[in-house]
């Protein structure tokens, strides 16, 4: 699930675990944005002091909200972050493979679904929340080439 202020993530883990309680959810932001990842290791509200330079600018916000971090912290299983090349790559993936182009904040969860984490290794289904189209055919170039180069 995408980060950024936490509300997406905060109303799915909450319905997800009230549906099924087994069931992992995960947040993922850019390794470059970790205020949320930074939150749920020390469970203290972190804030960056400015924007980072992350290509996902969609969920480049310094702070959890502050409604949506006592949720994250109840619901959440885990928070995980992924680089602006593992970013790029899964931007990549989804127009080559499906012809559809998903914002670098969009594609994050598919990023981290692309990596081998260690949530991922339990043998069930993996649902990664992808969205969102705003992106320019410059930025798409640049995310592109950044996605190629990192991944051959």
């Amino acid at each position: 699930m995408p980060i950024g202020g936490g509300g997406l993530l905060a109303g799915i883990a909450a319905a997800v675990k009230h549906l099924h309680p087994a069931a992992q959810v995960i947040g993922v932001e850019p390794e470059l944005e970790a205020d949320a990842w930074r939150s749920f290791r020390t469970g203290v509200l972190s804030r960056l002091d400015r924007p980072s330079e992350s290509i996902a600018d969609a969920i480049k916000i310094q702070e959890l909200g502050r409604l949506t971090w006592p949720l994250i912290h109840r619901h959440a299983d885990d928070v995980v972050t992924v680089s602006e090349a593992q970013i790029a790559h899964a931007c990549r993936v989804t127009v080559d493979l499906a012809n559809i182009v998903i914002e670098p904040g969009g594609a994050v969860g598919l990023a981290a679904a692309l990596q081998d984490h260690r949530h991922l290794d339990r043998g069930g289904p993996v649902v990664a929340v992808a969205g969102g189209g705003n992106v320019d055919l410059a930025a798409l170039a640049k995310i592109t080439e950044i996605g190629e180069s990192a991944h051959g």
